[in-house]
């Protein structure tokens, strides 16, 4: 195939790096440097079969029929253009991709054109990227003396995919560049845009330049204006120049603002010590970094402001965009008070090119397409649409739940529905703004227009924090519905009142907040709100209950992941538990996510949970809830490190649990308080209690229980001095647990086994790996033990309560 053949091509973009600067330095000698730039890279190219599609500015585009040959070529260059003695420094970027070949006219057109120039653009001066396409197709081709080296997954401008970049290292040139220009794809990274923003070009602008000269910048306005739209193209925007990216944190679900630092670290993918204070750790981490940080809807957490001080000042590079309704008043802190969407001026309605180019006609004009591709704004719908954008004050919600009545309304008839809403809404709350009456009256249009049942599913939709899937909302929400559950949420899906969630996983839906908002309101008038937000707890309580169960199973990734989405959820049930609603349902909760939170490192916001719901006063019927609660408690306190209050806590938990004839719980606790006894160096009293709890698990046939307690008498004979009985416990415990379906405590038993055999020596450790290359394993081992000296008590990596 030849490159003007249709087909598979690579793609090469490259562009000199700073030319702006050089014109301006070179001045005359700038055309016969440029010039000489052309001829070096168009010679390279020729020479390896490649053709110059053109030389736009400092650029150049050229095309090849063979992937080797492009990297050839690209290296070539370099080589080229380095060996030049040029009146000033010149360097290059270059980017390759290998894509499809769609002509147009003299001229190469489609997506992957963009994606090879994208992959150009997010290199530096003097480096080649090439992507994950086209080094697939030099694989075991690469030319001699060349090599890859992978920069992993990163988010090209404008585009919503990532791409797997790499590197291709020349002999003889540099191998070192600054951080890519792009989105780093790593937990946190910008979530794509399902539409365009519309009319904010000039607010995008400022934002962005009030984030260069202050640290801390807060969008306020009231809801649905658009202030997380407009924060996400500021933040995409900014994410090229910013050497660490930028990274969204959703606060909408959080009612707490103790679990405002938690939220950010675990956008960021940060994973914090269970005794460490979460804030302290989130400064520390983020004090060498060069980030933007979006924090999305801060209004009900205000409280939180001294934490976002905190995190603005942890270095000079962190710069914070807050979107609230209100501003966080702090020192420094810059606000960006965003309007509505101007509407058209009166006079405008009978000329619709004029009037296509008003901001707000134009967010409704896009938004209609998407519902009825038909629609066109001309002069028998203009005066329609300009009356809608003026009856709404240009607020972007409003907007958007206008146009999407256009399913079934003409403008002219959707304006006069609105007006009449308004009209009859005009005496709401005096003390709202006006424009926040004015959204209020949108969305009570909406909901006026549901029938019965959509009225009723979307009131109890305000339950669910976060996102929901249909599981859930069959049990939550169905009851009592006279239609099919799926088509009356459909019904909800047109009506924009609901969305989809982005979730590959599972269907899922959301609300915007401000219509949750809303949707909870209506709940609470329809006197609904207490029984729904009961069912709603219970179908979180079966969920952390057969999850619980299965965190340390082989299905461990999978209910990980499930409770990570309903996670939101579960903090609103608890919530509601906590504040008058049902102290049962919420130990019962907070008893089956334990192990979730000590999973995710989530101890410090499940200690916050479990001790406040502790604290209230509960039924009788709740005490055997309690009791385990209290053993949850127990287990996050101990992993926090605080081991007398977690022996005391053990202690509780026995005694209850014994005065309800809870034999098992008993026992558990029982195997507890070794824990902490281990854990404080009490050997003897470890050691007996092991004995004990061994005799109880045997007794009720628990050999899981009974591997356990064998494992940890391992860990502290060996501590103790006794070698061989540590030893001999072990391999019990191991040879026990391998007859069950226990991966997770199997692995803990392998590794502690192997640690005990390295520590006491080579010999032991190859007569545990019983293939001959314990050696080799056991002598790193124990060198990383050497330098890693045990901290003085029993680690908690081994097995644990």
């Amino acid at each position: 195939m030849t490159v003007s053949d249709p087909g598979t091509v690579t793609f090469l973009f490259t562009d000199v790096e700073g030319s702006s600067r050089l014109v301006e330095r070179l001045a005359s000698a700038w055309p016969p440097v440029l010039e000489r730039h052309h001829a070096l890279v168009g010679a390279a190219v020729e020479a390896h079969g490649g053709r110059v599609v053109n030389t736009e500015g400092d650029g150049t585009f050229a095309v090849f029929a063979e992937a080797p040959a492009a990297v050839a070529a690209a290296a070539a260059a370099q080589r080229a253009l380095a060996a030049e003695p040029w009146p000033a420094p010149l360097r290059v970027r270059m980017g390759l991709h290998t894509g499809e070949g769609v002509r147009g006219g003299r001229d190469y057109v489609g997506p992957d054109v963009h994606r090879a120039a994208r992959v150009a653009e997010a290199g530096h001066g003097g480096q080649v990227l090439v992507s994950a396409a086209t080094r697939a197709r030099v694989d075991g081709h690469l030319p001699e003396g060349l090599l890859f080296e992978d920069l992993g997954e990163h988010g090209l401008r404008g585009l919503g995919t990532t791409e797997r970049l790499a590197q291709l290292v020349i002999p003889g040139s540099p191998t070192e560049f600054p951080a890519l220009r792009t989105v780093r794809a790593r937990p946190g990274v910008l979530p794509a845009q399902p539409t365009a923003l519309m009319g904010r070009d000039r607010e995008v602008h400022e934002v962005g330049t009030l984030l260069d000269r202050a640290r801390l910048v807060t969008v306020t306005g009231p809801g649905g204006t658009g202030k997380t739209r407009l924060a996400l193209a500021v933040a995409e925007a900014a994410s090229v120049r910013s050497r660490d990216g930028a990274a969204f944190v959703a606060l909408a679900p959080i009612q707490d603002a103790a679990l405002v630092p938690g939220t950010v670290a675990e956008a960021l993918g940060l994973r914090v010590p269970a005794n460490a204070p979460v804030l302290d750790t989130l400064v520390a981490h983020l004090a060498p970094q060069h980030v933007l940080l979006v924090l999305d809807n801060m209004e009900q957490i205000v409280e939180a402001a001294p934490a976002v001080q905190r995190i603005v000042a942890a270095g000079p590079g962190v710069r914070v965009l807050v979107t609230s309704r209100a501003p966080l008043r702090l020192t420094g802190e810059q606000e960006y008070p965003l309007d509505t969407l101007e509407p058209p001026a009166p006079g405008w309605d009978a000329d619709p090119v004029a009037l296509a180019g008003n901001p707000a006609v134009a967010l409704f004009t896009a938004r209609a397409r998407q519902v009825d591709p038909a629609f066109r704004l001309d002069a028998s719908t203009a005066a329609a649409v300009a009356g809608i954008c003026r009856a709404v004050d240009g607020l972007p919600l409003a907007l958007e739940l206008a146009a999407s009545r256009l399913r079934l309304l003409s403008p002219a008839s959707v304006l006069a529905r609105l007006q009449r809403c308004l009209g009859f809404l005009t005496g709401g709350d005096r003390d709202r703004p006006g424009r926040q009456q004015t959204l209020r009256a949108t969305i009570d249009w909406s909901h006026d227009l549901l029938d019965e049942d959509g009225r009723v599913l979307f009131r109890r939709l305000g339950v669910f924090a976060g996102t929901a899937d249909l599981e859930a909302l069959e049990e939550v929400c169905a009851p009592g519905l006279g239609a099919d559950l799926l088509d009356v949420l459909g019904g909800l899906v047109e009506q924009s009142l609901v969305r989809r969630a982005d979730d590959p996983a599972r269907d899922r839906v959301r609300m915007l907040q401000v219509i949750r908002e809303y949707a909870l309101e209506r709940l609470r008038d329809a006197g609904e709100h207490d029984a729904v937000a009961a069912r709603h707890a219970r179908w979180c309580r079966d969920l952390a209950a057969e999850a619980g169960a299965r965190l340390t199973t082989g299905d461990q990734d999978l209910w990980l992941a499930r409770l990570d989405r309903e996670h939101d959820n579960m903090r609103a049930a608890l919530r509601w538990c906590a504040s008058g609603g049902d102290v049962l349902l919420g130990l019962e909760i907070a008893a089956g996510l334990w192990r979730y939170w000590q999973l995710h490192d989530h101890m410090h916001e499940g200690r916050g949970h479990l001790e406040a719901l502790l604290a209230l006063p509960a039924p009788e019927e709740a005490a055997a809830a309690r009791a385990h609660a209290l053993a949850a408690l127990a287990s996050v306190v101990y992993w926090q490190g605080d081991y007398d209050r977690a022996a005391d806590l053990y202690g509780e938990v026995e005694t209850a649990a014994e005065s309800l004839g809870e034999d098992p719980a008993a026992v558990q606790a029982r195997y507890g308080q070794a824990w902490t006894y281990a854990a404080r160096r009490m050997w003897p009293e470890a050691l007996a209690q092991i004995d004990r709890v061994a005799a109880e698990f045997a007794a009720r046939g628990d050999e899981v229980g009974v591997a356990h307690a064998r494992g940890l008498e391992g860990m502290v004979a060996h501590r103790s001095g006794d070698v061989d009985r540590g030893l001999r416990a072990m391999r019990e415990a191991l040879a026990m647990l391998e007859r069950h379906d226990e991966p997770w405590w199997t692995a803990n038993a392998h590794h502690g086994l192997g640690k005990l055999l390295v520590e006491q020596g080579l010999c032991r450790a190859r007569e545990h790996d019983g293939r001959g290359g314990g050696a080799e394993i056991g002598g790193e081992l124990r060198q990383r033990v050497q330098r890693e000296p045990d901290a003085g008590h029993v680690p908690h990596g081994d097995v644990e309560p």
